[in-house]
Order: C-alpha cells, then structure tokens, then sequence
C-alpha cells in the first residue's frame, strides 16, 4: 500500500522539478527577447564579441582588402598623388561606425575636396599596441611607399601584454559555456557586466585605470620602459625610411566636465609628447578638441561601446586637418 504512495509523491516531486526549470526557462527566454527589444539601438559593445557585437558584423560586415584591413584595395602608387597611411587600434579601424564616418574617410574627403589629389589608407586593426604597429609598418604600410605615416595612439598602446590587467570573474564559471552565453545573449552579457561591476566596487578586482596607474606611473619600470623603447624603435623604423610623420593622441573618453588635464592617464599622453617633441615629430594631443563636448556619451558609438562615435571621429579629423593639412598640401606640390 505504501509503494504507490511513495511512487505518487516522486511522480508530483518530478513533475513541480520539471514546471520549475519548464517556468525558468519560458521566463529567461521572455527576458532574453525583451532585452534585445529594448537595446535594439545597441549594435557594437567595447570588447568586440559580445552579442551585440556579433550583431554589428552581421548588419554591417566590413569590408577586407587583400591585406586584411577594413579599406579599399590599395593599387601601384600613381604620380602625383601624395599617400598618408594611417596605422592604429580599434580607434582607426573604426568600430562601431560606418567606413565613412571613420576620420580616415572623412580626411580623405576634405583633403580632395578640389581634385583627387590625395590618398588616404587606413591600416587599423583592432587589440593592436605599439609593437603590432611595428609588425604592421614592416609588413603592409611601407611596402606601398607612403608620403606621411600618421600613428594613431591610444592609452592602452602601452601594454605589451593583457595578462596583468585587473580581471573580473565570469558569472559563469565554466570557460566554453560562458563564451557561448556572451556571443549569443543579450540578458547574460549585459547580467555579467554588472557582475563585473560589482566586483570592482567590492574591491575583488582592479579598476582599468587603477590598474594602468600601478604598472606604468613609474616610468623607470620595466613596462613602462618597454613601451617607451617601442615607441621609439617605430619612430626610428619610419625615420631610417625618411618618411615624415606624426602622431594624433586620443585619450580615454570619460566626462572631465571640460577640463583636458583631468583625463585619467594623462600622464601617459604627457610621456608620448616628451618622445615627440625630443625626436622633433609634431603630434596632435586630441585633449583639448574633447574635453568640452557635452554630454560625453555624445563622444561614444554607444552606452556599451565608448570607441569614438561617428562625431567624436569628424571632430578628430577636423583637428588633424587643420594640423597637418597645409604641410600636406605644401609636400604634395614638391
């Protein structure tokens, strides 16, 4: 008599089991479609692999030339025509924004504003630090004999390697499962951002730029020595090619209510127009065109994705025309 009973509470055991994870499932998945409703506007996210990211490269795939970076196909240099190669990170490659709202097109635009005089070529490519523009000069920029070399350079140019940054643990533990959940949902990205958050405000993990701080506020360790070194074998590289050039410096874009010297990491900026003005190279520190756009978010593709946005990428082309323009018109005359 009691084997029916035992088996009938097991039976209703089972079936509330099954309800339940039947309920947590309808629930995420109802939660998973209102998220992507509800930052339908969102296409790109600052690490390049999220979900919404993936969704930027499937409604926008890039264009890859032959050499592997997003711009047209480059063909034999032709006489009279002065080419400026662009090498740079994410900033240049421009994530987030169409090929022409990037500064690379939009110089190429004002510059030929009168006549196809110009070329411009944009050789970014996203994650890339000083020592992957090195690699980049020597494989693909000086091979198509540029006229003027303009590094873009950003803070975290400075880091040979990832590894010591702050890391925050997955919401997920499990490696494979986590990087599936973050290519592919919404609701667990945006979930494990605020976990991360969390753990940085709990102190269990290290802000960016606290991290920065503590590895290259000193500049007599040896990363920071490391990075000063590259930077200065690319400068020597391209001078030993007598090509000129220059360099245009963005900074991390956050709100300073208007003030250029409160940029965190500025000191990073302040070392790279040490090497500038010691090596005679003149360089565009982009402090000043930000600092006083308000809101900041107006400076960022998106809420997740703070890479420049298409018009924090027209006021930067604006300062390096106005920087470099007639020195570029005065050699294409030459």
């Amino acid at each position: 008599m009691n084997a029916p009973r035992q088996f009938s509470r097991k039976g209703q055991v089972f079936g509330t089991l099954v309800l339940l994870v039947v309920s947590i499932g309808v629930a995420l998945l109802l939660a998973e479609f209102a998220v992507r409703f509800i930052h339908r506007d969102i296409t790109t996210t600052g690490d390049n692999k999220s979900f919404f990211a993936r969704k930027w490269y499937r409604e926008q795939p890039p264009i890859v030339n032959a050499l592997g970076f997003r711009e047209d196909e480059i063909s034999e240099k032709r006489a009279g025509i002065y080419r400026i190669a662009i090498i740079g990170d994410s900033l240049t490659y421009g994530q987030g924004i169409l090929d022409n709202d990037r500064f690379s097109n939009l110089l190429r635009s004002g510059l030929n504003d009168n006549g196809e005089t110009f070329e411009v070529f944009n050789f970014g490519r996203p994650g890339a630090e000083t020592h992957h523009h090195r690699q980049i000069l020597a494989e693909a920029v000086l091979p198509q004999k540029p006229d003027f070399i303009l590094l873009q350079w950003f803070v975290n140019d400075v880091e040979i390697s990832h590894a010591e940054r702050g890391a925050t643990a997955p919401l997920i533990p499990w490696i494979r499962l986590n990087k599936v959940l973050h290519q592919r949902s919404a609701l667990y990205y945006l979930v494990n951002r605020q976990f991360a958050s969390l753990q940085r405000s709990l102190g269990h993990a290290e802000d960016y730029v606290e991290n920065m701080k503590r590895r290259f506020g000193d500049p007599s360790t040896t990363e920071s020595k490391t990075a000063a070194n590259e930077l200065v074998r690319l400068i020597e590289t391209i001078s030993e090619n007598d090509i000129p050039m220059g360099i245009v410096l963005f900074p991390l874009l956050v709100d300073v209510q208007g003030d250029p010297a409160a940029y965190p990491l500025g000191f990073l900026i302040d070392r790279v127009l040490a090497t500038c003005s010691e090596h005679e190279i003149v360089c565009l520190d982009l402090r000043h065109v930000f600092a006083p756009v308000s809101p900041t978010s107006d400076l960022w593709v998106n809420r997740y994705d703070k890479h420049p946005s298409a018009i924090a990428n027209k006021l930067a082309s604006d300062a390096i025309h106005d920087r470099f323009g007639s020195t570029w018109r005065e050699e294409s005359e030459l």
